[in-house]
């Protein structure tokens, strides 16, 4: 959910940097008065985002919305049919990155928990880009239950 949450945030920051008009030059002329012209680059230094920050939130903000909500539906339908399948294998077919479908199956996974509603396991066994099948590591932070019985 977290993740979520900072999604938006980036996509926001990228939203409200694209208002603001380009400076394409215009930062090296000085106003009459002798300040500088407000650009998107000072707007995200006195907001407090660096460089990278900066370009990923425009970056972001230049997809159009309805496509980044079609990939993340694209994710979470084939995260639901193909369970077995690692996460590279559904971000080729998806046509997205890795990290997308990780943090997507992240969140899905951690609503399983809260909700703890599960409409089917998480399987032991996942097939991968390759076609090979390869045994699912256990998830961080979880115990057997035999440990949670001493």
């Amino acid at each position: 959910m977290a993740d979520r949450i900072q999604a938006r945030a980036i996509a926001r920051a990228g939203a409200i940097l694209k208002e603001i008009e380009k400076a394409q030059g215009k930062h090296w002329e000085n106003k009459r008065d002798g300040t500088v012209p407000f650009t998107r680059t000072s707007a995200a230094n006195d907001a407090g985002l660096s460089e990278r920050q900066r370009k990923t939130a425009l970056r972001v903000a230049n997809i159009p919305e309805q496509e980044f909500e079609d990939k993340r539906r694209c994710v979470q339908i084939a995260l639901h049919e193909f369970s077995d399948w690692s996460d590279r294998k559904i971000a080729e077919v998806c046509g997205v990155s890795n990290d997308f479908t990780s943090r997507i199956h992240k969140e899905q996974v951690s609503l399983k928990d809260t909700c703890s509603v599960s409409a089917h396991s998480e399987p032991t066994i996942r097939t991968g880009r390759d076609g090979k099948r390869y045994p699912v590591p256990a998830r961080v932070g979880t115990m057997p239950a035999t440990r949670l019985a001493v």
